[in-house]
């Protein structure tokens, strides 16, 4: 066996390993207090939840909570289907969409607790391109001003949809 096919073997086979598909690891429940939690603290989610499905607010959800390989706290709330007054599974099903921003979320928190930006940054500091934003102010007679935004776009802003950036709606589409 030639060197170049022996490589190539060896890719073949170290792909073969990484592309082996592993079983989910099942979790455990587990009482809160054994993987630090508080019970009390964990029955505000409940009390939350409930309150967001009573006020409409949220037609269901599931609440998952784990922590060291076991589930500290599951919880269905509401309806999985509301025409159908069906009640929603803990093992529901969701269709989960943009998810980079939970991602970007979790690496923005960690570097504020590295100390390596503060949310209440403007992003401008960042990206300069952000330094100088502008907004769309309504006329009386219709149709609208751009003018000079009052303040920066804080990361903060970013991350509560706060920012004003649109998606191509209404004043943005033109």
């Amino acid at each position: 066996m030639s060197f170049l096919h022996f490589r190539l073997f060896i890719a073949w086979l170290v792909l073969l390993v990484v592309a082996t598909p592993v079983p989910a690891q099942v979790l455990q429940k587990a009482a809160p207090e054994q993987v630090g939690f508080s019970p009390q603290r964990l029955k505000r989610l409940t009390e939350v939840f409930q309150a967001y499905v009573a006020d409409g607010k949220l037609a269901g959800s599931v609440v998952l909570v784990a922590r060291r390989g076991k589930i500290a706290y599951l919880h269905a709330f509401g309806q999985r289907d509301r025409e159908a007054n069906s009640p929603m599974p803990e093992d529901a099903i969701f269709r989960i969409a943009s998810q980079t921003n939970a991602l970007v979320s979790v690496g923005v928190m960690i570097l504020q607790e590295q100390g390596k930006l503060l949310i209440g940054d403007g992003v401008g500091k960042y990206l300069p391109e952000f330094q100088k934003t502008t907004v769309a102010v309504p006329k009386k007679d219709g149709g609208y001003d751009v003018v000079d935004a009052k303040r920066p776009i804080t990361i903060r802003h970013l991350l509560t949809h706060t920012a004003g950036v649109g998606y191509g709606e209404g004043v943005a589409r033109d």
